[in-house]
């Protein structure tokens, strides 16, 4: 035995459209996804930097980078940071769309 309760659904799209659907009874059932917009996930870069002295550290949109001086991020402005004892600390931000070698020179305090 099967029991049917006469309703008819779509499935609404990732355009934030709204949707009407008429049930036997008569009656609407309005559906709204709610979501709108491109729900894939952003693009991801690599951004490498070589940084001069050799013995700083350096974070790439807050994550320390590792040996390689690599972060893979999304792609758009990345925060970069680098220290090191006996140099003015750098700080700047730039904008990646694609993999990248930034490279910084950082200056001596003693100057």
């Amino acid at each position: 035995m099967t029991a049917s309760l006469g309703l008819s659904v779509s499935v609404v799209g990732c355009t934030g459209k709204t949707t009407t659907n008429d049930t036997s009874e008569g009656e609407s059932i309005v559906l709204d996804s709610g979501v709108t917009g491109n729900l894939m996930p952003p693009p991801m870069v690599e951004v490498c930097v070589d940084v001069t002295p050799d013995e700083a550290t350096v974070w790439i949109d807050e994550e320390q980078t590792v040996d390689n001086g690599c972060v893979s991020t999304i792609e758009g402005s990345v925060d970069i940071r680098a220290t090191a004892e006996g140099y003015v600390d750098h700080q700047e931000t730039i904008e990646v769309y694609e993999d990248t070698i930034h490279s910084i020179e950082m200056t001596s305090e003693t100057k």
